[in-house]
């Protein structure tokens, strides 16, 4: 015992028994965990089920990395504690994955779909996003494209989510110390509640004694600048308004200019595809789209390979140099050449052909 409450006091107890209630803390005891739903569940954590083929994934990667370790010998080997372990941490996650869940934290297809396409593993010999070897790698895992996705949206939510709560003040260093107090050692406590309106009454405080006292301790009593605001809310539906001249327009059109230093900003939609016909299909398309033969959107849900953008008409809104780090010159040479509406020739970027 005296052992248990020397690791405990430590900082590697500490840590542990943090990470033990951080799942506790995000969610409460209450939603834990309960039976599925799911006559395929083991468990349930809040509205997800944690699935036993899942678990037993788990368990059996986590198996051969411990035989590794243990030169083959099974029987050192608990089964009943592995698949306990691989449980508790599939809960862990659920937790995390749910919390996030109802907070609003969500990964977009189009950021998934960019990592993957920049993932050395599916990058053939010229460094380009190779259509083969990402379908290769799903066969090979017996997964579809949603899984992966699923999956690799799940470990970024988890991992950004645990980041956020674990840097934060969340846990102050008194309040573990008094929490490893509590686990490690017994002691017996009396709480005397008293009403304190009874005795309200009973004190006088003059407003020398406030001003004193603020004197003394107005380091410890700063606060951020807050404001006392009255406002009139207005219906928009009810408030008759003009459409505004366009010497109005006008005149806030050179304001917003003057603002922005002149810079012209480009909102654009795409059709991306890789392949060896990638080229000539996009050149096709463009003939079409010049001669008002195909709509930019209905093409590009039909052939665009971005799933991030491909069902939004193509749509990727104000194009950035984050996202084309290495291209964003090439394709800006190309756009500041065209109209509103007009179409660019294919462009070749690390990601494939661009219309």
């Amino acid at each position: 015992m005296e052992s248990l409450r020397n690791f405990l006091k430590g900082w590697m107890g500490k840590a542990l028994l943090v990470l033990f209630l951080l799942p506790l803390a995000i969610t409460g005891f209450e939603s834990i965990v309960r039976s599925g739903d799911d006559p395929n569940a083991v468990a349930k954590v809040a509205e997800l089920n944690v699935d036993n083929a899942t678990l037993q994934t788990m368990i059996n990667n986590r198996r051969e990395t411990l035989l590794e370790q243990v030169n083959g010998d099974a029987s050192l080997l608990n089964s009943d504690k592995l698949r306990e372990q691989m449980l508790h941490n599939l809960i862990d996650r659920y937790l995390i994955i749910n919390q996030a869940n109802q907070l609003g934290f969500t990964v977009s297809d189009a950021t998934i779909t960019q990592m993957l396409m920049a993932e050395k593993t599916f990058q053939d010999a010229s460094g380009k996003f190779s259509n083969e070897l990402f379908a290769s790698y799903l066969t090979s895992r017996g997964m579809t494209k949603e899984q992966l996705f699923d999956s690799v949206r799940q470990d970024l939510l988890v991992t950004a989510f645990s980041r956020g709560i674990i840097n934060t003040g969340i846990f102050a260093q008194g309040s573990i110390d008094k929490l490893m107090s509590m686990q490690s050692e017994s002691r017996p406590v009396q709480v005397l509640r008293l009403d304190w309106h009874s005795f309200a009454p009973q004190v006088q405080v003059t407003p020398q004694e406030i001003a004193s006292y603020y004197q003394k301790n107005q380091a410890t009593l700063k606060s951020s600048d807050m404001v006392d605001l009255t406002y009139l809310e207005l219906n928009k539906n009810t408030l008759p308004v003009a459409a505004p001249t366009a010497q109005e327009l006008q005149q806030q059109y050179q304001s917003y200019l003057k603002n922005s230093n002149n810079q012209t900003e480009y909102e654009l939609a795409m059709i991306l595809m890789n392949g060896s016909q990638a080229q000539a299909t996009l050149t096709s398309l463009k003939s079409k789209l010049d001669a008002n033969q195909a709509d930019f959107a209905a093409l590009a849900k039909q052939y665009s390979q971005d799933e991030g953008s491909k069902n939004d008409g193509g749509n990727i809104g104000p194009i950035t140099q984050s996202m084309f780090p290495n291209d964003y010159d090439t394709i800006m040479t190309q756009i500041k050449t065209l109209k509103v509406g007009q179409v660019t020739s294919p462009i070749k970027t690390n990601y494939g052909y661009h219309l």
